[in-house]
């Protein structure tokens, strides 16, 4: 596979900001690197059909706000209270605080964002369905646009998820102050009263056997 440069002479689906053919000093050098890595990568056809489908199917669900959401809070929850806990410039009892906020902060925000970005999503999906006879079945597609909707649907998808997430941040405005903070708050403070109870428990066994 060979990368075409992209210049203001050729043919091409991007533009490039820059100056005329080879948008200016060290694009050579550069298109050169990305043949490269693209040598190193190796060629592939999928011959299966339904594999393709799979993928496509994997695609649309990771797309979809709520599935999207639910995925970030999933890989947060598993690097980022690591992060803080092993933050070693700071003493223990700061560290066990600033894990138990991260991790309060990650579940509320996951499971509000989940909930908010999918009941957004259903709404819209209601409202952007070209077989509907509703009243607002198509209250959300363009004319203009509803013919090539039917013709694409991948398009449509995107619009939907596009409308959901926008819908959704919107609805989060609200939701992060009246929902969120306080919760976040809530569960901060059970987690640092497990951690204290546990930190006290520990040290009445070091004592006890120090002094048995």
């Amino acid at each position: 596979m060979n990368i075409q440069p992209i210049t203001y002479n050729n043919i091409s689906m991007q533009g490039r900001s820059g100056l005329p053919n080879g948008g200016g000093k060290g694009s050579a050098w550069w298109e050169k690197i990305k043949q490269n890595l693209f040598d190193i990568l190796p060629n592939g056809t999928f011959k299966d059909a339904n594999k393709i489908t799979k993928w496509e199917n994997v695609n649309k669900t990771i797309s979809k706000p709520a599935e999207n959401r639910l995925i970030m809070g999933a890989t947060a929850i598993v690097t980022q209270p690591l992060i803080d806990y092993h933050n070693h410039k700071v003493d223990e009892e700061t560290r066990e605080i600033s894990r138990n906020r991260t991790i309060a902060k990650i579940l509320v925000g996951t499971l509000v964002g989940v909930i908010i970005r999918g009941s957004c999503y259903k709404l819209v999906k209601a409202m952007t369905n070209i077989s509907g006879t509703g009243k607002y079945s198509k209250a959300l597609i363009p004319p203009k646009y509803l013919e090539k909707f039917k013709k694409y649907i991948s398009l449509l998808d995107t619009h939907c998820n596009t409308l959901s997430t926008l819908t959704a941040i919107g609805a989060m405005c609200i939701t992060n102050f009246a929902i969120d903070a306080p919760a976040t708050v809530w569960l901060t403070n059970k987690l640092n009263a497990r951690t204290k109870a546990k930190r006290e428990k520990a040290l009445e066994k070091k004592a006890e056997v120090i002094y048995a």
